[in-house]
């Protein structure tokens, strides 16, 4: 169980974001055409060693030929970034990576290419910007790592498969450098705003497909938790320590807002708690550069 699915269980209602539908949808038209110019200059982030690709290419075999799973419904950059976090231990990406496809296919996602070849086809949509009000873009942790930060958004019955697209997407763009890719990322769940503990019937979906991103977290903080919530997710925590290493639950803090903000720097915290968002003016246009910029593992088929 990832320390997004622990959360999350305990955090289903959220905030609802202060941005109109025909802003945004105004944005993701702008957005697409921003991503595609970008799109043509952009460098590659980082490149992968002999003994990375060595890796990649032995779970695209693993799938493929032990899993019987479709070659084109596997995302490349997802691959490599799932093999990364997975330290090359081929067993555990494949069966991490397998995990992820398998609890995407239960809101309608049979494959992850789109986030090799429908970049800014998905982040021109107006329904998956939407989705990407679940997240807030930020600048670097102190040691400059990305940071993971869910502001949350009630996902609606009907909403779900746009927004896993987006969160796909948001997950890929905030591995797209060296050092989030390969030394981990801070993640920061803000549960603040809940305003209801309403239920929409989605939640134990929602919950298998957050538990199975692949991710490793060198500091998790779950910000601004009521002492009923903190009560909740304590419970869920000592069930998620059957699966989950010790290590990573120990990273686990309960802080308030205000210690989350100040655990980073200022100007890399989100911009709906004051902060500067790492001086990023459009979220949908840094999210289609980063993916861009992550390199696409050329593998033999």
């Amino acid at each position: 169980m990832t320390s997004i699915g622990v959360a999350n269980q305990a955090i289903h209602a959220s905030v609802a974001d202060e941005k109109k539908v025909d802003d945004i949808a105004e944005l993701a038209k702008e957005t697409s055409k921003l991503s595609v110019s970008q799109s043509r200059d952009t460098k590659t982030a980082f490149e992968y060693s002999d003994e990375e690709m060595e890796a990649i290419q032995a779970v695209y075999e693993k799938l493929t030929k032990e899993e019987n799973m479709e070659g084109s419904k596997i995302g490349l950059r997802a691959l490599a970034l799932t093999t990364i976090v997975s330290k090359l231990r081929v067993d555990e990406a494949s069966e991490k990576y397998s995990k992820f496809l398998k609890a995407l296919k239960t809101v309608d996602i049979d494959g992850i290419a789109f986030s090799d070849t429908e970049v800014d086809t998905y982040m021109g949509n107006p329904q998956v910007a939407t989705q990407l009000a679940a997240y807030a873009v930020c600048g670097e942790d102190n040691e400059g790592r990305s940071i993971f930060w869910i502001k949350g958004k009630e996902i609606l019955p009907g909403d779900e498969t746009q927004a896993c697209h987006a969160g796909v997407l948001y997950w890929l763009a905030i591995h797209a450098d060296d050092k989030s890719l390969h030394e981990g990322i801070t993640f920061c769940i803000d549960t603040s705003t809940k305003t209801s503990m309403s239920k929409h019937g989605n939640e134990s979906k929602l919950q298998k497909i957050n538990q199975s991103y692949p991710l490793r977290p060198q500091s998790i903080k779950i910000a601004g938790a009521s002492m009923v919530m903190r009560v909740a997710i304590n419970g869920l925590l000592k069930v998620a320590s059957l699966f989950t290493k010790q290590k990573i639950l120990q990273r686990i803090q309960f802080v308030t807002v205000k210690q989350a903000l100040e655990s980073i720097p200022k100007e890399s915290a989100p911009k709906y708690l004051g902060g500067e968002g790492g001086n990023i003016e459009s979220e949908e246009a840094w999210i289609a550069q980063r993916i861009h910029s992550f390199p696409i593992p050329e593998i033999k088929r």
